[in-house]
């Protein structure tokens, strides 16, 4: 509310400075009746009739008039020169603000311009909204008019989130003496009704701090969005500011774990939430223990509702860098579980060889055999040939299988990595 409140003065403030009064319709008052703030009344004055500062100009009345608590009808915005800063007044039944444009220009140059601008603008809206007769020639009912739009200001300042001191910007401006005869209290009795206002509205919002506009609201949120690789029991948890979320995360130490890699996680879905650039971490993101990191999304053009969703991030921590999986290293994984696969098919038909040369042994007792005479193999030699093949049938079978269960994991393991759906925002 803070915000946007906010934006609608400076909405008004733009609209003051940059729109000129125009010259055709003009109306022309030549005795006028109101009441200015800084007390002195021109001697007559022009503005036009249609000028309109925009649209925005009657949203901010209604956001001032509904932060005093009070409907009154509406209220006309016009630029006037011979106003010497901006006075309230009624003609044809018609409320008025009438301000000088140098005068608001001259605000904006200086420290603290926007609040003298809004405490000039608040004071005034304050005597139409609390209906107050401007034509009054009674100066104790003059005066007491005068403090009770000080106050209308103050407490709608404090509405506003301005300071103390803020609220006063405008009123410390002014000369500290009024002229003999003014109708006007004194610039201190002005700024204790101000000051005074401002100081019971902000005592109301302490006792009810839920009430208070101007206190940031915190949304606490616990980060849901899993990860498989990543680190179990971080306890990771998200609160959500105004401008920025505070990701927290609890790594835990253990004899095996000196470093760890910590990242954002986002879910390659998410739109422009993979785009994450603007975040700082308080801590080392390397190192077990608890940490913070702080994304101010603002920076990165998103509003608070969407940097709620945080359904689709996470901050997580991994043993291992999880990075992707490069296309030559799947190749050389693959490789590899093709030479395993080859080598256990080699070492199957060694086996099968070994199983025929065993069985021509035991067949054939007679050394006298056909089979046994030169140049063929001796009985023994047969035996010796199986049990060889054998042998190495073993060891190049264990050796296939080895590559090709290591190679076979590593790729499906490396393959998976590449289909993840979560993208892992880098560190900077």
């Amino acid at each position: 509310m803070k915000n946007s409140i906010f934006c609608s003065f400076l909405i008004l403030a733009f609209a003051i400075l940059v729109l000129p009064a125009q010259a055709q319709n003009k109306i022309k008052i030549k005795d006028i009746k109101g009441c200015a703030f800084a007390g002195t009344l021109p001697k007559g004055v022009a503005f036009s009739a249609s000028a309109l500062p925009g649209d925005e100009a009657q949203g901010l009345r209604d956001t001032i008039v509904s932060l005093g608590g009070i409907i009154t009808d509406e209220i006309l915005l016009r630029a006037a020169d011979s106003v010497k800063n901006a006075l309230a007044t009624v003609y044809e039944n018609k409320r008025y603000i009438l301000y000088n444009p140098d005068f608001l220009r001259q605000f904006k140059q200086e420290n603290d311009a926007s609040w003298k601008a809004y405490s000039v603008l608040a004071h005034e809206v304050g005597h139409h909204a609390l209906r107050h007769n401007l034509g009054e020639t009674d100066c104790n009912a003059r005066k007491k008019n005068e403090r009770e739009a000080d106050r209308y200001a103050g407490m709608v300042l404090r509405r506003l989130c301005a300071t103390r001191e803020q609220s006063l910007a405008a009123l410390k401006s002014l000369p500290s003496s009024q002229p003999v005869g003014s109708c006007y209290p004194s610039i201190v009795l002005r700024k204790k009704e101000t000051g005074e206002a401002f100081d019971a509205q902000d005592s109301i919002y302490k006792a009810q701090p839920k009430l208070d506009p101007c206190v940031e609201k915190v949304s606490n949120i616990q980060l849901m969005y899993k990860v498989p690789e990543s680190i179990k029991n971080t306890n990771a948890r998200a609160n959500v500011f105004n401008d920025r979320v505070e990701f927290m995360i609890d790594i835990p130490f253990t004899r095996k774990r000196s470093k760890v890699f910590t990242h954002i996680v986002v879910d390659e879905k998410a739109g422009e939430l993979t785009n994450i650039k603007s975040f700082r971490w308080k801590d080392n993101p390397y190192v077990p223990g608890s940490k913070t990191l702080v994304w101010d999304f603002k920076k990165d053009g998103l509003d608070r509702a969407r940097a709620e969703k945080l359904g689709l991030l996470n901050v997580c921590s991994f043993d291992k860098n999880p990075a992707r999986t490069t296309k030559m290293e799947l190749l050389g994984w693959g490789l590899m579980t093709t030479a395993g696969a080859g080598l256990l098919t080699w070492g199957g038909i060694t086996f099968g060889q070994s199983q025929d040369l065993l069985s021509t042994y035991k067949q054939y007792t007679n050394v006298s055999a056909a089979q046994y005479a030169p140049p063929n193999n001796s009985r023994t030699s047969t035996k010796n040939e199986a049990d060889a093949k054998l042998t190495q049938s073993v060891f190049v079978g264990i050796a296939g299988g080895v590559l090709f269960t290591w190679g076979l994991n590593k790729l499906i393991k490396r393959s998976v990595r590449n289909k993840r759906t979560f993208i892992l925002i880098p560190n900077h």
